[in-house]
C-alpha cells in the first residue's frame, strides 16, 4: 500500500512538472510540439500557466478518472469498475469529437484549447 502511494505521488509529481514546464515555456507536450499543435489559454491567447497546466493535467485528467472510477465501485464491482476506469477517457474523446472548437471537459473547465501552431 505504501509503495502504490509513494509511486503514484511519483508519477503524478513527475508528469505535472513535466507537462507543466512544457506547457509553460513550449506552447505543449513533446507530441503536440511534433504535430504543430499548441496549447493556449483561450482568454489570453498565451501559453499556459502552471496553475491551469496543474488543473488540466492532474486535477481534470487523473482526479477526475479516479473519482469515475470509484463512483463507478456503486454500480458495478470493484473489479469491474478498474477495467471500466477508462470510460472517463472516452467521454473526454466524445467532448472532443463532437464539439466545433474541439475542446476536451478539461479544456472547457480550464478555460484552454489545442490549436494548430501559428507559422513564422
Amino acid at each position: 500500500m505504501v509503495s502504490e502511494i509513494i509511486s503514484a505521488v511519483f508519477v503524478i509529481g513527475f508528469g505535472t512538472l513535466w507537462y507543466g514546464w512544457f506547457n509553460k515555456n513550449k506552447g505543449g507536450s513533446p507530441g503536440k510540439i511534433l504535430a504543430k499543435m499548441q496549447l493556449i489559454n483561450t482568454k489570453t491567447g498565451e501559453n499556459l500557466t502552471y496553475a491551469q497546466t496543474f488543473m488540466r493535467d492532474v486535477l481534470f485528467k487523473v482526479v477526475f478518472a479516479m473519482a469515475f472510477t470509484e463512483l463507478l465501485t456503486f454500480l458495478v464491482s470493484e473489479q469491474e469498475a478498474q477495467r471500466l476506469g477508462g470510460v472517463y477517457y472516452f467521454i473526454i474523446a466524445i467532448f472532443i469529437a463532437v464539439r466545433k472548437d474541439k475542446k476536451g471537459l478539461h479544456d472547457i473547465l480550464c478555460n484552454t484549447q489545442v490549436i494548430r501552431r501559428p507559422k513564422k
